[in-house]
């Protein structure tokens, strides 16, 4: 008889003499980062880790074990490198979707044979228990399908604010062992289970919970092994510096009575219902907020509808010196998000207390994120050694603005500034530059270079028009009243990875252009989007020329590095934005600025 069997650490279920043996799990704890699962030998006797998983949110970004486990496994594909992530960029790309109870397999570069498992959790909002339970059956039963013995995985389900540890481990117990039970008849079935935590408390909390959940369970033998003493889990890794602060997430979605929120912090997150608010209320102080005549007015209107929309609750459930990342339904991102005012409390350490630091798109990174699905088979193209740059300028000749032309020129002269500083430190060329301006610019010979060029990044400076009545023949206008349309970005067979159309919507003439365009742009966002286009920026209104110019100059100053080291879309939007803000034709034009996709965007790696 194994050690093992004398153990008190093994629950096992009653069974006749005639019945055969219930299949065994083994269930270690380990006190260390789930990166460093399968480098610390055999920690469950003689199985090894197979295969490692972590949980994944829809629409969400790799953020805390997630991100963890990405930067170990891109590291090595990049020869030690933190950049160029790899789940991360098949998130961007749609290829994990986190569909929930949707495990997503991919080869551990670490060794041969392991496996990576990304278990899709479905939108924050709308995970608990049985989402997880059904989770760990499917995540489960496919590793023993597939063979492997040994799972080395986080408690997925219990980040702080969402499931309590106790519910966590109440779901995955029976989630885990409906999988074994179908597994088992095939003779292959998970034997082992590692659960990796950085909290000494939260471990101890874990392991009492496998204990008391354990003795329900019918038809599974478990093993839960002693909590190894603090000095034998050895010292816990060196932390790598961070690519980016993590984010804040909330989904927005519009009800017919009410808007519904679901708050995502740094391990967190939490489920919200806003008050019973007409959703008419909360439109008509959107627009009389965009249309403020004065910074008071601004500042007055963006804490209305801030308290009208938020519940007290939410902002306690995001860090404040992260970016925001607004993952709205199309009726929801209809609002100026960007302008939003948080309520001033002097009382409550760490509130921003000066008036341009309340509002969201000033004091962070804010970040949207339509809930669309790509329609384009390739999405953007990977950024390489050399960025590939399209400018086209006022393309319209029949209505010609003077400001688009200025603003391609200026673009176009930070491009080749970028290019002529960095050819000393790089033998190819950092750059490729191809500027349309004016009659150069007709239609087919922009689509001809798009077709073509396999470009990174599309600045087009000029009108832009949107029907209501017929949205696939809204889009970017050339001469004679031609249009470039999402229709045709999504028949390209690479979309740029970035599009900046700093467009008016000069074709409508509503009595309040403001509020008619701010309604209007998600929908033409999301049809970009949808043909393929990773990361979008737009002016939701009409803007000052002289602001937008200083806009677009600011955003590629900060995206290219020319003042200082490169840096990602969120910082790069609120530097932007401030800018802006600051300037004498800020105040209707500042809020104007969206930016669709992902905060961490870069135009360039660290180490290029």
């Amino acid at each position: 008889m194994s050690d093992e069997s004398s153990d008190p650490s093994i629950i096992e279920n009653s069974k006749s003499e005639t019945e055969s043996a219930p299949p065994r799990i083994r269930i270690q704890l380990l006190c260390s980062d789930i990166s460093q699962a399968g480098k610390r030998g055999k920690p469950t006797g003689e199985i090894p880790v197979d295969a490692i998983g972590v949980g994944h949110y829809e629409d969400v970004i790799p953020v805390n074990a997630e991100r963890a486990l990405d930067q170990a496994i891109s590291g090595k594909l990049a020869g030690g490198s933190d950049e160029g992530l790899i789940i991360t960029e098949f998130t961007e790309r749609q290829i994990i979707t986190g569909e929930v109870a949707h495990p997503f397999f991919l080869p551990d570069p670490r060794r041969p044979g392991r496996l990576i498992a990304i278990a899709g959790m479905g939108y924050p909002r709308k995970f608990s228990v049985p989402e997880l339970s059904f989770l760990v059956r499917q995540l489960c039963w496919s590793l023993g399908y597939l063979g492997r013995k040994h799972l080395a995985t986080v408690l997925i389900g219990a980040g702080h604010g969402n499931l309590d540890v106790e519910d966590a481990v109440d779901a995955w117990l029976r989630g885990l062992s409906i999988a074994i039970e179908e597994t088992s008849r095939t003779g292959r079935h998970l034997e082992a289970l590692t659960f990796f935590e950085l909290h000494q408390d939260r471990l101890n909390e874990i392991h009492r919970a496998l204990h008391k959940y354990a003795k329900e369970l019918r038809g599974m033998e478990v093993v839960i092994r002693p909590i190894p003493k603090v000095g034998s889990c050895g010292p816990e890794p060196p932390p790598s510096a961070p690519l980016e602060i993590e984010p804040g997430y909330v989904t927005a979605e519009m009800t017919k009575r009410a808007f519904r929120f679901g708050a995502l912090g740094p391990g967190a997150t939490t489920q919200f219902q806003a008050s019973q608010v007409d959703p008419e209320l909360i439109f008509q102080a959107n627009d009389k907020l965009i249309d403020a005549p004065s910074n008071k007015d601004q500042w007055e209107g963006g804490e209305t509808l801030h308290k009208l929309l938020f519940p007290a609750a939410l902002w306690g459930h995001l860090p404040l010196a992260a970016p925001l990342v607004m993952n709205c339904d199309p009726r929801a991102a209809r609002l100026a998000w960007e302008m939003l005012a948080e309520p001033l409390d002097p009382h409550t350490p760490g509130i921003p207390t000066s008036q341009q630091d309340r509002f969201l798109g000033l004091a962070r990174g804010l970040t949207r994120q339509l809930r669309v699905q790509s329609e384009s088979p390739i999405s953007s193209r990977e950024t390489g050694d050399t960025l590939k740059v399209l400018i086209v300028a006022d393309p319209a000749r029949d209505r010609p603005l003077g400001a688009a032309r200025k603003e391609g020129e200026e673009v176009a002269r930070l491009f080749k500034e970028y290019i002529k500083s960095r050819a000393a430190q790089n033998p190819r060329n950092p750059a490729q530059l191809k500027v349309l301006l004016g009659e150069e610019a007709d239609r087919l010979a922009v689509i001809r270079e798009l077709q073509c060029g396999s470009y990174d990044v599309f600045h087009f400076s000029g009108h832009c028009a949107y029907d209501p009545h017929k949205p696939t023949a809204s889009g970017m206008v050339f001469s004679d009243g031609q249009m470039l349309t999402p229709g045709e970005i999504s028949q390209l067979r690479r979309v740029p990875s970035y599009v900046f159309a700093n467009g008016c919507y000069s074709g409508l003439v509503p009595n309040s252009q403001r509020q008619l365009c701010a309604k209007l742009t998600p929908s033409l966002a999301a049809a970009f989007l949808r043909g393929g286009v990773g990361n979008l920026v737009c002016a939701a209104w009409q803007v000052n020329s002289e602001a937008g110019l200083l806009f677009a100059t600011t955003l590629y100053h900060n995206l290219l590095g020319l003042d200082g080291p490169p840096q990602p879309m969120h910082v790069a939007m609120r530097r932007a934005r401030v800018a802006v803000w600051n300037g004498q034709k800020g105040l209707q034009s500042w809020g104007a600025y969206q930016h669709y996709g992902n905060p961490y965007f870069r135009f360039f790696r660290a180490s290029s």
